[in-house]
């Protein structure tokens, strides 16, 4: 596993002067300077340091470790657009006496997402923007699904404006939810508990997701998302797939769009 951090921030000369002196490539955008390190570089500590904002991170992980392992971290990196209405799609889309206005976490779905028509080309799963952990899937992808006898999920129409249903969008649903994260392991950072409804939340995982094998007896589903919220407000869960829906979504070329990370079991 290769971890990867990108920063973007005001420019710098001093850090500027580091990066060239160390041999670390940047770009400078519209005044703001940006660059990416990997963990493992040797002046890691003395750039991260120096710049003291948090970076966003993303793994590589190699052919060898995605094959070997059993569970996988999945989400589409498609966006398509917002749910509609902008400004009520919170009211309109999940349980309003499970939802939490302090903190937005609790997002237990009742109705269909409404969003804009877009069409598929060569890709067979997206996201929305606000709830990038929503997996939506084609008409075509939603078959290789049923045809593989892929369980744990539920079929949930998205409508249009009008609220019609699309005949080639549909969202899947995790019937499960997992607990059993190690977040030392995991390298999770804890946020805060919301003062109104107790929710605890967290950063994502800046390392590999790790989960107690514990966690998976007597789950029979191959799609599942965490009890763990992530982020400060909102309610994104991590979706988690088995090995028989990986080797679904690879052997049918189904991976365009997706990133997909292999899950340590301890």
């Amino acid at each position: 596993m290769i971890i990867k951090h990108r920063y973007a921030l005001d420019t710098n000369r001093k850090i500027i002067k580091i990066l060239q002196k160390r041999n670390i490539e940047y770009n400078i955008e519209s005044g703001i300077l940006i660059f990416t390190i990997e963990e493992d570089n040797q002046y890691f500590d003395e750039i991260s340091n120096q710049v003291k904002i948090k970076s966003i991170v993303s793994k590589e992980f190699s052919r060898k470790e995605l094959d070997e392992a059993s569970w996988y971290s999945v989400r589409s990196i498609w966006t398509v657009g917002y749910p509609l209405p902008e400004d009520e799609y919170i009211e309109a889309t999940f349980d309003q006496n499970r939802y939490c206005l302090n903190c937005r976490s609790n997002q237990f779905q009742i109705n269909s997402y409404i969003i804009k028509p877009f069409e598929w080309k060569t890709r067979f799963f997206c996201t929305l923007f606000w709830q990038d952990r929503v997996l939506m899937v084609s008409a075509k992808c939603l078959s290789i699904l049923k045809e593989s006898q892929i369980l744990g999920y539920t079929e949930k129409p998205v409508l249009n404006k009008k609220k019609e249903e699309y005949d080639d969008i549909i969202q899947i649903l995790p019937n499960e939810l997992i607990d059993g994260i190690d977040y030392d392991a995991s390298r999770i950072e804890y946020i805060w508990a919301c003062p109104v409804c107790g929710t605890k939340k967290y950063f994502p995982p800046k390392g590999q997701l790790t989960i107690h094998k514990e966690a998976f007896n007597n789950i029979n589903s191959d799609y599942l998302s965490t009890v763990t919220q992530f982020g400060k407000y909102g309610s994104n869960r991590i979706n988690i797939i088995s090995k028989k829906l990986y080797d679904t979504i690879i052997r049918n070329n189904l991976d365009k769009n997706l990133e997909i990370e292999p899950i340590k079991i301890i």
